[in-house]
């Protein structure tokens, strides 16, 4: 697996326990910020987590059987337009699977922010996606097919 954007590590400490209760998998993280090396209980990662700090870029990576992306940074700060939207999802494998978190904060994603430039680039590209968050999935989470 691969995500973009780990911050306080919370995400990442799930990704890693299910990889460690499935025995199986990697998990590949980029973000800006290494707060998430601190804070990700040290007996997850056992040989399955690998922090790239710095922004996310195209590697042997992209081809992954799966992405998660938290994306709730204002899009002043333009990351996301200048690098992984740019660089990144564009050499993503046809029908990979997504998933979105930090981007419902209500049903509808904020205005002006990185998740709403996510959601627009998968959108336009024709990717679904995944998400669990409770203010646009209350009960189930919420998959998007493109075009919908």
């Amino acid at each position: 697996m691969v995500e973009i954007g780990s911050l306080h590590g919370w995400s990442t400490s799930r990704l890693l326990r299910a990889l460690a209760d499935n025995e199986t998998g990697r998990l590949v993280t980029a973000d800006l910020i290494d707060r998430a090396t601190e804070t990700v209980p040290k007996s997850l990662p056992e040989g399955r987590w690998e922090f790239r700090k710095g922004h996310a870029k195209p590697s042997p990576a992209t081809g992954c059987p799966m992405w998660t992306i938290c994306s709730s940074t204002p899009i002043t700060a333009p990351a996301s337009r200048a690098g992984y939207l740019a660089d990144v999802f564009p050499v993503l494998r046809p029908g990979i699977p997504v998933s979105v978190h930090e981007v419902f904060h209500r049903a509808v994603p904020l205005p002006f922010t990185e998740g709403v430039e996510v959601l627009r680039w998968l959108d336009r590209a024709g990717t679904a996606y995944f998400t669990a968050a409770r203010a646009r999935a209350p009960r189930t989470g919420w998959s998007r097919t493109p075009g919908t």
